[in-house]
């Protein structure tokens, strides 16, 4: 990722090596952080990585499986991997990692 130009006495980064690594760690961290959530928040972070980046609170309850899809979508939001806008009534993830990270559970 960094090297030293012995000729020119500068070093030298690879921009775009580094980025990569970058995003590869903060995934890493992400999926950790959701593989210690409880099964059904787990289950639930899955679910709402299939509906993509953006969906509506009703589809996610309607796509999942479980009795009580509204309290585990809300454990999310408090968590923080979710937001929910109030004007638009839309639920998002807080980043594509964390929508990735949840795709790969």
């Amino acid at each position: 990722l960094l090297e030293y130009d012995q000729e020119q006495g500068n070093p030298i980064c690879d921009l775009k090596a580094i980025e990569e690594q970058v995003h590869a760690d903060s995934f890493d961290l992400v999926a950790e952080r959701l593989r210690l959530l409880p099964e059904e928040e787990q289950e639930a972070a899955k679910v709402a990585g299939c509906l993509g980046s953006i969906f509506l609170r009703h589809l996610f309850v309607r796509a999942s499986s479980t009795e009580n899809a509204g309290e585990t979508l809300e454990a999310l939001i408090k968590k923080e991997f979710l937001f929910e806008d109030p004007n638009h009534g839309f639920i998002r993830f807080t980043h594509d990692v964390v929508q990735s990270a949840a795709c790969s559970l």
